[in-house]
């Protein structure tokens, strides 16, 4: 039995390639679609892989959970140690591939390294001054110390930003990716309707005759011959006019900003008062450095409670032998406070109406 694989994504490319030549003006739409393909490819990749920890959700089953409200698809038991001789395979391919791929990396490297050398050693000394120089003590001064930390955080920011796209690109956050997919071939769709040759000429004919007509004469006459026209006392009344605008305008912004940071700062101190000195943040997004999966001896079941009867739900969905943990939200403006939530709206100790 011989398996033959048929390279679709090529012929995919060659055929959009061929219709773009043809008409560019799909070019927008062929871009959306364009997402939406990369991210099924990667979907479809994720599938295929034989470790069942590693794969994600698929399209068609976030889908029909959008649409259905309910996936088709029953839960997955993965059971101890499942596909972990195709796994092995799998790890081990790509674990080669790795390999080869930085010993060839090094390898140009050291050639590379080793050409920079010689080259050096061929033009020699490059230091053409023949004053003397002092051999006294040389301090040296970091011009760039006080911005380091700045761009610091600014570099943080960026490696977040990666992480999260890179969670999304590799359907690691699903949901995310889902969205972005979806999104991608409806625009793709969309924009494929749309004239966008009708719209660039009809665009560009109005810029034209609006900004570039001679009745831009009239701009010169009521504007700028008008701000010529003031004479000095006008001008400093002018200027002076903005500058007052502007600095109220400044003003409500800075006001607003001080009244944050008191809030902040006075959030702060009362969380350090009643959980301890140390705060940090939770990320709502994924945004960690390493991708971790459970091991191969792990196992999964779909999580089926027993039966209970309607009385007993009811009771249960009351609260019912359920505790309620408050969590570390604080609210009120003046004096924050824990966030207190009832379980549930009937009365305690009461008749209900």
């Amino acid at each position: 039995r011989k398996t033959i694989n048929i390279p679709t994504h090529s012929i995919s490319a060659f055929i959009t390639g061929v219709i773009l030549v043809e008409r560019p003006t799909l070019i927008p739409s062929f871009g959306f679609a364009f997402i939406g393909w990369v991210m099924l490819a990667i979907s479809q990749w994720r599938q295929n892989n034989p470790n069942p920890w590693n794969r994600c959700k698929s399209f068609s089953e976030l889908l029909q959970i959008l649409i259905l409200g309910r996936s088709t698809v029953p839960p997955h038991s993965i059971a101890k140690n499942e596909n972990q001789k195709e796994v092995d395979v799998w790890q081990n391919k790509w674990r080669k591939r790795i390999e080869l791929a930085e010993k060839e990396a090094e390898r140009k490297a050291k050639l590379d390294q080793q050409e920079y050398l010689q080259y050096l050693q061929d033009i020699g000394d490059t230091d053409f001054d023949i004053s003397t120089k002092s051999s006294g003590i040389q301090v040296s001064i970091d011009p760039f110390k006080v911005v380091l930390f700045p761009i610091q955080n600014i570099l943080a920011t960026v490696c977040e930003c990666l992480r999260f796209v890179k969670f999304v690109v590799i359907w690691e956050d699903c949901h995310f990716a889902f969205w972005l997919t979806l999104a991608s071939l409806g625009l793709s769709l969309v924009t494929f309707f749309v004239p966008w040759a009708f719209l660039a000429c009809w665009t560009s004919r109005l810029l034209v005759w609006v900004l570039l007509g001679p009745w831009m004469k009239l701009v010169d006459i009521y504007w700028y011959r008008e701000m010529e026209g003031m004479t000095p006392e006008e001008r400093k009344e002018r200027d002076a006019r903005v500058r007052r605008l502007r600095r109220e305008a400044n003003k409500e912004v800075a006001k607003e900003a001080r009244i944050n940071r008191e809030n902040a700062w006075k959030l702060a101190a009362v969380k350090k008062y009643m959980f301890g000195r140390f705060i940090t943040r939770v990320n709502v997004l994924k945004l960690n450095r390493y991708r971790y999966l459970p091991l191969p001896t792990s196992t999964a079941t779909p999580y089926s409670p027993d039966p209970q009867k309607l009385a007993e739900l009811a009771m249960d969905e009351a609260g019912r032998n359920r505790t309620r943990v408050t969590g570390q939200h604080l609210v009120g403006d003046m004096i924050p406070m824990l966030e207190s939530k009832k379980t549930t709206d009937a009365p305690t100790g009461q008749p209900t109406a």
